[in-house]
């Protein structure tokens, strides 16, 4: 349904010439700034050195995540010992554990990680357990982040409604811009904060910066630094961070061309036909 959903967007976009962010009801922000989303080192010191080579790209704010986080107490401080002195003193460090671990542990993990200033812990649980965020949000030092894996606005409603989280990240693959539209509201009026969420597609990336252009406290932007032809081939245009700040397309509807040569190359004929 999402997917139908961004599609009739940008056909709307392209019949009356114009960006998606302005049939949300206008951009606020011409830019927004960047982190560089990638997996975690094996270890602490190739951590450190994934942190400095996207520092030294440009970024100023990097998350780390997945695995090898949650296999002992002693390599997750390993792994987040690393990324701070990667990217260094200045720059903000998210941190996504990836679903790992139960409320009580995570919490000692966000007491642990605070001396380290990230700026959220993302999914330190698995989806679905309202409850437990909602414990967890209430007693973490930390802010709390989660919401990739929600698939629209009654999704969410559990969320949004216990304010069990402090920033909500909101996939525009799985929520589509009306319901993005709806979430937006909601998040905006009990006063947390919103982040898109995406790593491979560059469809999902400029529907998310048409999206959160809208969002009036946006503040940071992921964007996947993944090396993967998925990411770099399927559209004709580049939708990156320069020197650590991503700028919001304003063509007509998603703003982007498809690379049918790209596509024609990997698609998957069906059967009989």
């Amino acid at each position: 349904m999402s997917a139908v959903d961004m599609a009739l967007w940008d056909l709307n976009g392209k019949h009356f010439g114009e960006p998606i962010h302005r049939l949300l009801g206008g951009k606020q922000h011409e830019r927004i700034k960047a982190y560089a989303s990638i997996l975690f080192g094996r270890d602490g010191r190739q951590t450190e050195e994934i942190g400095r080579r996207w520092i030294k790209a440009g970024y100023q704010a990097a998350k780390f995540g997945w695995e090898p986080m949650g296999q002992s107490e002693a390599l997750d401080l390993e792994l987040v010992r690393g990324a701070r002195a990667g990217v260094g003193d200045d720059a903000t460090l998210l941190i996504d554990a990836g679903c790992v671990w139960d409320a009580r542990t995570a919490l000692q993990r966000a007491h642990a990680f605070a001396e380290f200033k990230i700026g959220w812990l993302e999914e330190p649980l698995r989806p679905g357990d309202v409850e437990g965020y909602v414990w967890l949000r209430d007693r973490s030092p930390v802010p709390i982040a989660a919401g990739e894996a929600e698939c629209g606005r009654e999704s969410f409603r559990p969320l949004i409604d216990r304010h069990a989280l402090d920033v909500y990240q909101v996939d525009l693959s799985r929520c589509g811009f009306t319901d993005g539209a709806y979430l937006r509201a909601r998040v905006e009026e009990i006063g947390a904060r919103l982040c898109n969420h995406c790593y491979t597609s560059p469809v999902t990336v400029a529907a998310s910066l048409h999206w959160l252009a809208t969002c009036r406290d946006a503040f940071l932007f992921e964007d996947c630094v993944d090396e993967s032809p998925m990411r770099n081939q399927l559209t004709n245009e580049t939708f990156q961070a320069e020197n650590g700040w991503i700028t919001v397309p304003d063509r007509p509807g998603l703003g982007l061309t498809l690379n049918e040569e790209f596509i024609g190359k990997y698609l998957v004929a069906e059967s009989g036909r």
